[in-house]
C-alpha cells in the first residue's frame, strides 16, 4: 500500500476503533486517520514514517488511548 491508505477510510470515521498499518512501506503519517474521530488504537509499525503531525493536530483523536510505532524511523514528534 505504502503512502495509499483509502481515502474513503474516513466514512468509518465514527465506529473504527483499531487501525492496523504495519509494514506496508508507508514513509509519512497518514492524514486521514486524524479524521477516525473513534480510533482507540493506531498501529504503524515497523514503516518508514519519520514524523508525527504536531500535536494540536493529533488532538482530533481525542479517543486514542494507543499508538504503536516500533522499528519506525521516528526523528521528531
Amino acid at each position: 500500500l505504502g503512502d495509499d491508505i483509502p481515502k474513503d477510510i474516513v466514512k468509518f470515521q465514527e465506529t473504527l476503533k483499531t487501525l492496523v498499518l504495519e509494514e506496508i512501506g508507508m514513509t509519512k503519517f497518514p492524514m486521514e486517520v486524524l479524521n477516525l474521530f473513534a480510533l482507540e488504537k493506531l498501529v504503524l509499525s515497523k514503516n518508514s514514517i519519520k514524523d508525527l503531525p504536531p500535536i494540536e493536530k493529533m488532538n482530533t483523536l481525542c479517543n486514542l488511548k494507543e499508538i504503536y510505532m516500533n522499528n519506525c524511523d521516528l526523528i521528531k514528534w
